[in-house]
């Protein structure tokens, strides 16, 4: 299915220390960071709502509506929530040659038009009916995210975790929604499970670029996971300029993966 908002820290503020920063799973109440006026326009880009791969898409497309399938081509051009690896969505996402069924589908349209808040007691409806579906809770927990719930959207990929642990998006969910709570060892640990998961997970390599950059201050580390995301993912405009910028603030550096 298919997830990474960048924000920026003033240089004046710190990394909140140990004794300040939340323990996992449970979230605090407060955001601890702040972002910028350019991670905050790059945020659509960022986090659609999980879609199923491009490759099982093609067997469902032609049964949509005009109205459906513009919103699905949107989510699957937008390079963010990111696809299960091949054989791991089955268990919670459509079959080559099932149909999607229209309340989720509709849900999924509410996503790709950035109206959140209507597609909420959408997927909840439906997840009622089929709560052992691991992708339904995940996007519940993508729109509550996007509503500002973060509570409640951790609650729900912790759902989607215990259904299906083996998607890749719903870790790199944890880690967006730890780092933004200020828990940075955390967001680690989770973008780092994602790619346990899958090592090619692009957008779990741009988050961890993006969290050893401006959160932990090690250049090396996030200029290697910069340079696999566009290795991955292709040309890219905005992480090219976060590389540039990266060079310009420290001098020197060489990309090293941090294990």
């Amino acid at each position: 299915m298919k997830s990474c908002s960048r924000n920026r820290l003033s240089r004046s503020r710190r990394r909140p220390s140990r004794s300040t920063r939340p323990t996992p799973p449970a979230l605090p109440k407060g955001c601890m960071t702040r972002g910028c006026a350019r991670a905050w326009r790059a945020w659509p880009n960022s986090c659609p709502c999980a879609m199923p791969s491009p490759r099982k898409e093609k067997t469902l497309l032609p049964r949509w509506t005009d109205r459906l399938l513009s919103g699905l081509m949107a989510l699957l051009l937008a390079a963010c929530a990111g696809t299960a690896p091949p054989g791991r969505e089955s268990a919670t996402g459509p079959r080559s040659g099932d149909t999607l069924p229209a309340a989720y589908a509709d849900a999924l349209a509410l996503m790709a038009a950035g109206d959140h808040e209507t597609a909420i007691p959408v997927l909840e409806d439906f997840i009622k009916g089929q709560p052992d579906k691991a992708l339904p809770w995940l996007n519940l927990g993508i729109a509550l995210h996007a509503t500002g719930q973060a509570e409640r959207a951790f609650e729900a990929l912790y759902k989607a975790s215990q259904i299906n642990p083996e998607l890749p998006a719903i870790w790199n969910w944890f880690g967006i929604l730890q780092r933004e709570q200020g828990a940075f060892d955390a967001a680690l640990k989770a973008y780092r499970r994602a790619l346990d998961i899958d090592p090619d997970y692009a957008l779990a390599h741009r988050n961890l670029g993006i969290l050893y950059d401006l959160y932990l201050q090690q250049p090396q580390p996030a200029l290697a996971h910069y340079r696999k995301y566009l290795e991955l993912a292709g040309e890219d405009k905005t992480v090219e300029g976060w590389v540039v910028d990266l060079k310009r603030r420290h001098p020197g550096t060489h990309a090293r993966v941090t294990p």
